[in-house]
């Protein structure tokens, strides 16, 4: 430890190692979630209501890379799903998606969603 201009030992306060921990844990964790999506081909991390990650290879002969899917609640009374779609490709290419689809109960879907 060090000393400030009164001789004093300064110490580092339990708050600021926090950030530190936080970061080594997720550091820590990497290696985990990539041994996971290697093995199994997808991760995936759900909520309640229908809110959902999930990050899957791709491995084709002319594509290969990884795609990020989202589906998340939408709407005023969540009648509605919202998924999108992002890829981060090594080789190939493809084009990123969004789609919304609403139950067939729904009066008034949002914009950009459509009913079954």
């Amino acid at each position: 430890m060090s000393e400030n201009s009164d001789g004093q030992e300064k110490r580092v306060s339990r708050w600021a190692c926090l950030p530190v921990i936080v970061i080594w844990a997720v550091l820590f964790t990497l290696p985990i979630i990539g041994c996971r999506l290697i093995t199994n081909g997808q991760v995936q991390w759900g909520g309640p209501g229908g809110s959902q990650v999930r990050v899957f290879l791709l491995q084709d002969s002319n594509q290969e890379g990884i795609g990020v899917q989202r589906t998340r609640p939408r709407g005023p009374d969540d009648s509605c799903l919202e998924t999108s779609v992002n890829y981060f490709m090594w080789v190939g290419e493809s084009d990123n998606s969004v789609m919304c689809q609403c139950a067939p109960e729904t009066a008034d879907p949002p914009n950009g969603c459509t009913l079954p």
